[in-house]
């Protein structure tokens, strides 16, 4: 009779850690997913502000407008610039970064793309 309740003791030490690593994983998808719409929404952003006879500057607001439209990403500021690129060519930098919803993890994405017409 030594062994009455060793079930649920059994049960509890499966399922915790069980539980956890689902937990885990759950986070890891959610992170995965909001970076990747971060990342779309930057390079969106720099492709824009990179097209012949747009400012620079568009970029942060565009990458802005397209992530408004994905649940997930509030929060996320984007800022756009330029840099040096190879052989002389004239590179936009989109630069957006936050806080991931319900997390301590903040993401941070850069996007590039080679300003047309220079």
């Amino acid at each position: 009779m030594r062994d009455r309740g060793s079930a649920v003791v059994a049960f509890v030490l499966v399922v915790v850690p069980v539980a956890a690593l689902v937990l885990a994983v759950l986070q890891a998808v959610a992170y995965l997913r909001v970076r990747d719409v971060v990342a779309a929404g930057a390079a969106e952003g720099a492709r824009w502000a990179a097209a012949a006879g747009r400012s620079t500057g568009d970029g942060g607001p565009v990458a802005e407008r397209v992530l408004g439209r994905s649940p997930g990403t509030a929060g996320v500021a984007c800022a756009a610039g330029e840099e040096a690129g190879a052989a002389g060519t004239v590179l936009v930098v989109v630069r957006c970064a936050g806080p991931l919803p319900r997390s301590p993890i903040r993401l941070s994405v850069t996007a590039r793309a080679v300003k047309e017409g220079r």
